[in-house]
């Protein structure tokens, strides 16, 4: 191994105690949601954590092949084909599942050109309020 000074093992140890700030923040999951009808089907899910954990937390302008557009806060352009290579979930469930949340009035989505949705998040402050914290506080 060699010799190593005590004082760069600490510093590397203390480095690995502290979490890294990615810039991401927090998602709030609300345990009730254990109790949904969607909760017993493990692919339905993955993909609504998904959507909820893709959904912007604030506007901003995105560049596309059409153009920029504002995208809102709980919304994100996305595709199937996309959302089948993030998730693992083949397409023929994420188009059943996409309906199925959309009927259900959890999703708005809008198709943009052939090429990618505008998928809403119906009520995303109520999944995601304004005071949920973005920065890990450290010790």
């Amino acid at each position: 191994m060699g010799v190593v000074k005590l004082s760069d093992y600490r510093s590397q140890e203390n480095q690995a105690d502290k979490p890294e700030y990615t810039g991401k923040g927090f998602a709030l999951i609300h345990r009730q949601f254990m109790d949904s009808k969607l909760y017993k089907d493990s692919q339905a899910v993955h993909l609504w954590l998904h959507l909820i954990l893709k959904a912007n937390y604030s506007p901003a302008v995105v560049s596309t092949d059409i153009g920029e557009m504002t995208v809102g806060r709980g919304q994100m352009i996305t595709g199937r084909p996309k959302l089948v290579a993030e998730t693992f979930i083949p397409d023929n469930k994420v188009k059943s599942l996409l309906r199925s949340f959309e009927s259900k009035g959890m999703l708005k989505i809008e198709a943009i050109g052939r090429k990618f949705s505008l998928i809403t998040v119906l009520k995303y402050d109520d999944f995601q309020p304004q005071n949920c914290p973005t920065i890990v506080h450290k010790q």
